[in-house]
């Protein structure tokens, strides 16, 4: 490799070997070199990067392949946080800028990929940590000397968004529910749990069968199943404690809700019968396309492909949970019921957190209002009719007037 000045510019030249077809040396000229220092800093990293075995012609560098093969890797990520990236980086793959050349990558081509973030139903906040992502890497790419200038460079973040809890009403969560179980076998079961049970999403994971008693008709929540955040397993999936000390609680479980699940324990022993799979934790939800369990995230991710792919509006798997403690509210249920049923620790936190008034419950109450109100009018004095003429009174009347 060798650095040369043309005009106002540096290059760095690197040797490419003898091409086999002219029997003549290959070069490749790298440019945009403001100083030789700059150049000769680049020829190191570049001479470095190729000792290692991990430099890629810029020119043949996709900004897709250039997020996943160059700079993922350089990540020391936990399990689950690498799960979340390789999600973002899935996405940005199926997009045209994915498949551009790094160096082509311009600011608008980065703002148009933000606007089509909003556009699939991201919230701010989501965008905000993606195009974050995206500016650090980018950053990484012009230290190492892949990039001049990075292109998200003059691009402004979002605001962050506001956080509003959705909820369902009753009949909204019953076609939901009715959608799931029509087209989206591995969602029915998670959106039953949540919606007419309260569970958490790592509450859903980490159920099993052995939690659930038919007779009696109800399910005992004593563990989570998700990323494990301290220890020799830090990262891994697997059963962690509840989020507070009365999240440990029986939840009685709607009759629709327990056939579900009987059909679905059926079918799940029918499919691990003839697949000889084994089911280690005896969980209720584990995926009978290849026996996995049921992450968090899956739950999550799943539950946003199901809206989009039923054209529901977006909403996070939790607020079913939102939803479930607002239909229980309406039904006339206590706060303290609520409280224990959803495992708080304290009913006026469920009260604060959970229980929106729909719109129905508004509606209500101005007719109950209104009925008040009703009660209160006086009823108008109906105004005195004139006797009428009696018959002699009338048979004297036509005698005058012969």
């Amino acid at each position: 490799m060798a650095v040369i000045k043309k005009g106002n510019k540096y290059y760095v030249v690197i040797e490419m070997g003898i091409d086999p077809k002219t029997k003549r040396r290959k070069q490749k000229w790298l440019s945009g070199y403001d100083s030789e220092d700059e150049a000769e800093k680049a020829e190191r990293n570049i001479g470095t990067d190729r000792d290692r075995g991990v430099w890629v012609e810029p020119s043949k560098l996709t900004f897709s392949g250039f997020l996943k093969n160059q700079w993922l890797p350089t990540k020391k990520l936990a399990a689950s946080t690498k799960e979340t990236y390789e999600h973002f980086l899935n996405r940005l793959e199926k997009h045209s800028i994915g498949q551009m050349k790094l160096q082509k990558v311009q600011p608008l081509h980065i703002e148009t990929y933000m606007t089509y973030l909003f556009e699939q139903g991201l919230s701010a906040t989501s965008v905000r940590h993606e195009m974050s992502l995206l500016k650090g890497a980018l950053a990484w790419a012009v230290d190492k000397d892949l990039l001049v200038k990075s292109p998200a460079r003059t691009v402004m973040l979002p605001e962050r968004s506001k956080f509003k809890p959705h909820f369902l009403e009753a009949e909204d969560l019953q076609k939901m529910i009715t959608l799931a179980a029509k087209n989206d076998q591995p969602m029915d079961m998670p959106i039953r749990l949540a919606g007419t049970c309260g569970l958490r999403n790592a509450e859903v994971a980490g159920l099993r069968w052995q939690n659930i008693d038919f007779i009696k008709q109800e399910i005992y929540v004593e563990v989570a199943y998700d990323y494990i955040k301290e220890g020799e397993n830090k990262g891994k999936l697997g059963f962690v404690d509840l989020k507070t000390d009365n999240s440990d609680r029986f939840v009685p479980v709607p009759k629709d809700t327990l056939a579900a699940l009987s059909q679905l324990k059926e079918e799940q022993e029918a499919v691990l019968t003839e697949k000889k799979w084994t089911n280690t934790d005896n969980l209720v939800n584990i995926q009978l396309v290849n026996g996995r369990p049921y992450s968090p995230d899956y739950i999550d991710r799943r539950f946003a492909k199901f809206l989009t792919q039923n054209s529901l509006a977006a909403m996070r798997f939790h607020d079913l949970r939102h939803s479930f403690a607002t239909i229980l509210r309406d039904s006339g249920v206590s706060m303290e019921t609520i409280s224990e049923l959803l495992g708080h620790y304290d009913a006026s936190f469920s009260h604060k957190t959970y229980a929106h008034p729909s719109s129905n419950t508004h509606h209500n109450a101005i007719k109950a209002f209104q009925k008040r109100m009703n009660k209160g009018k006086r009823k108008p004095a109906k105004p005195k009719e004139a006797p009428l003429p009696s018959s002699n009174t009338s048979n004297e009347l036509l005698t005058e007037g012969k």
